[in-house]
């Protein structure tokens, strides 16, 4: 007879049951998964600093900071959710912050927000929605 795999308890059945009840299932997967949330509550947490710096300065419409403004406020340059590059003009056609900014590069993306860091400033762009 099998064996509950949390309390090992006997299973009754179906005969490819592997938790005596619900409970049991539950405490199981969410044991298993509390050392992965662990390490993401520590990188959404900086994503979401990083996003709530970036906003703030975009809604008031400032799109040029200085790196080192940012980096005292906590900003983490190296934590985004993406890259992107913006292509140049001419060589079919270039991303859509790219117009906004008017430059090209390599660029960061932070949810709905893309930075490159250049010459000690940061631009920010929104793009999406």
């Amino acid at each position: 007879m099998k064996k509950c795999r949390e309390c090992g308890l006997p299973i009754y059945g179906r005969s490819d049951k592997r938790f005596c009840d619900d409970g049991c299932r539950n405490a199981f997967h969410n044991r298993r998964a509390q050392g992965i949330n662990r390490e993401l509550q520590g990188t959404h947490r900086k994503l979401l600093r990083n996003f709530r710096l970036l906003q703030d300065y975009e809604s008031s419409g400032i799109n040029r900071v200085r790196l080192e403004e940012l980096l005292r406020q906590g900003f983490d340059p190296e934590s985004c959710t993406g890259l992107k590059t913006a292509k140049i003009r001419g060589k079919r056609r270039r991303s859509f912050w790219s117009k906004k900014t008017g430059g090209t590069g390599r660029y960061r993306l932070i949810y709905t927000l893309a930075f490159r860091v250049e010459k000690g400033v940061v631009l920010i762009s929104s793009f999406g929605s």
